[in-house]
């Protein structure tokens, strides 16, 4: 599979550098609510995460969600809310559960 690579401008970068990451068109699904969205390409993850505003988008109920803890870079932690999901990649017909 061919990955689109989008490069962004560096709000960290003081020399106006940028930064390209690879993204993947996915179509989400949750009851009678989709979304199309374009999502990084991370290899090495174990667990797809989305950000919050795509659980409202979703209007999926967070408030009764188990939570998880995730550790990143820099061993910095965050705590995620688990929901079930459908996701599709573009160019392909099957829905895949999450």
């Amino acid at each position: 599979m061919r990955y689109r690579y989008r490069t962004y401008e560096n709000p960290s970068s003081t020399t106006g550098d940028s930064l390209t990451f690879p993204l993947v068109n996915v179509t989400i699904k949750k009851g009678r609510k989709t979304i199309n969205i374009d999502c990084l390409v991370d290899s090495g993850a174990s667990e797809s995460l989305f950000s919050l505003d795509i659980a409202k988008l979703l209007e999926i109920d967070l408030a009764k969600a188990e939570t998880q803890d995730y550790i990143g870079i820099g061993n910095i932690a965050i705590t995620g809310f688990k929901s079930s999901i459908m996701l599709k990649l573009s160019g392909f017909d099957t829905w895949l559960s999450f």
